[in-house]
């Protein structure tokens, strides 16, 4: 009987660089669409107003089962900034520039203390009732937390200048004409905002909200499933309707003259780095997202061709790893990783990872050894991954290439230090039609980074 193979670390190097492969073939997959996700005949029907929530959940399962690591909801300790008088998280909710309501003004509003998050949906569909969308669709979030059976959606529409209100109020009224077995009730008066308390008979109640300004418009829901009345007083809804409406009026695109589709009073390209909230991946206590630059802010016409981008599920797959040559493998320390996907497409083509250090001189030399690993390139069983570095210090290009004749991969991956005292940013993207753009892209995104 022969003897049992002992297993090498070249068979270690082997199977990682399998896996690597899988991942990146899998980042460049589009996510069906949730449409297709969701279930058709008399369950679609009665569940399409919380079919947005189901969806975004879907895509997460579907990130899952193709690898991508269990995501907590627990933000844990944020780490503080180095300047916390002049970040955002600092300043009350409504000083933080963003078109729709933050978590946590939906959190106080319906009674959540814990674990509001908000994420993006990348596809919404018309209310069920008939009602069209007043607008071509900017933004749809899903905000809910993992110890409320509370599902809420806000979505912002784009109309014509000016033209906001008088579409709002078709919109509305469309609302209020919703037959069985919806029945929505108007509530106050006809300014805006507009309330409306809704009951579906069999799967749930709730409560909608339109607001409008310029040319936006911004629809509000929420629904507790196993409710026969609204689950949340009209007072707190209609507190967070009024903050919808301000914020439209504050940061919407009228009031930001950059145009639909900017949620921020900065452009997403612009150098001045903001806040989102995002899925963090990592070891808890989760880095707060703060720490992280805007999945907003990745879009470009080089990375997303000019299409919006978002954080997606996270990857943390047992080491801390980004690249095949990457000197961080850990699986302790405190560090966290978000990925971003093109949200139009939902193919990935970046990551970030932050480590936040005991020291100053335990940060350094983290960076002195990404530097050495990723600078000097490597090899695996298939192939060589090599490095050309761009003018900015701390940033390559990353040649992978195949013995066996497979197609090249270019991606680009730089790091740099951050204002959060003694923290370490890598970022990587991939997938550029265009390589000869992939430094300015990743000249941009350390430049974002180190504002954190």
């Amino acid at each position: 009987m022969a003897e049992p193979r002992t297993w090498t670390p070249a068979d270690d190097e082997n199977v990682r660089s399998a896996l690597s492969g899988l991942r990146r073939d899998v980042d460049a997959v589009t996510l069906a669409e949730p449409a297709f996700i969701r279930g058709r005949g008399d369950a679609r029907r009665r569940q399409r107003w919380l079919g947005w929530g189901a969806a975004a959940a879907a895509a997460v399962v579907i990130a899952a089962a193709v690898g991508y690591a269990t995501l907590g909801r627990d933000q844990g300790a944020p780490v503080p900034p180095a300047t916390p008088t002049t970040t955002a998280s600092a300043l009350s909710p409504l000083a933080q520039a963003d078109a729709l309501p933050l978590a946590v003004e939906w959190g106080t509003a319906v009674g959540v203390t814990s674990g509001m998050q908000r994420s993006p949906i990348d596809r919404f569909e018309r209310v069920e009732c008939g009602v069209a969308n007043p607008g071509a669709v900017v933004e749809a979030q899903q905000v809910r937390s993992e110890f409320s059976p509370l599902v809420g959606v806000q979505v912002r529409f784009d109309t014509s200048p000016g033209q906001a209100e008088a579409a709002a109020g078709r919109f509305a009224d469309a609302l209020a004409g919703c037959g069985t077995p919806f029945t929505v009730t108007p509530k106050g008066s006809s300014g805006w905002p507009r309330v409306f308390s809704y009951t579906t008979g069999h799967t749930g109640s709730g409560w909608l909200a339109v607001a409008a300004s310029g040319s936006d418009i911004t629809y509000l829901q929420v629904v507790d499933p196993g409710a026969t009345r609204p689950p949340v007083s009209e007072a707190s809804f209609r507190s967070l309707a009024e903050i919808a409406q301000t914020r439209l009026e504050r940061y919407g695109s009228a009031a930001t003259a950059t145009g639909p589709g900017t949620s921020t009073s900065a452009p997403p390209s612009s150098g001045i780095a903001i806040d989102e909230e995002m899925p963090v991946a990592g070891p808890k206590p989760l880095l707060d997202p703060a720490l992280f630059v805007a999945g907003s802010q990745w879009a470009s016409p080089a990375l997303t061709g000019g299409k919006q981008s978002s954080a997606g599920a996270g990857e943390w797959e047992g080491t801390a790893a980004l690249t095949e040559c990457d000197a961080d493998t850990s699986t302790t320390g405190r560090f966290g990783i978000i990925r971003v996907r093109n949200s139009s497409t939902g193919a990935y083509f970046g990551a970030q990872r932050v480590r936040v250090l005991d020291s100053a001189q335990a940060a350094s030399d983290y960076a002195s050894r990404l530097r050495a690993t990723i600078g000097r390139g490597c090899d695996f069983p298939n192939g060589t991954n090599k490095a050309t570095p761009g003018a900015v210090d701390g940033t390559y290009r990353v040649d992978m290439t195949f013995a066996d004749g497979s197609t090249a991969i270019t991606s680009f991956v730089g790091y740099s230090s951050m204002e959060t005292p003694n923290a370490v940013t890598t970022v990587v993207v991939w997938g550029l039609k265009d390589p000869t753009q992939g430094f300015d892209e990743l000249a941009r995104l350390l430049a974002l980074a180190r504002q954190k």
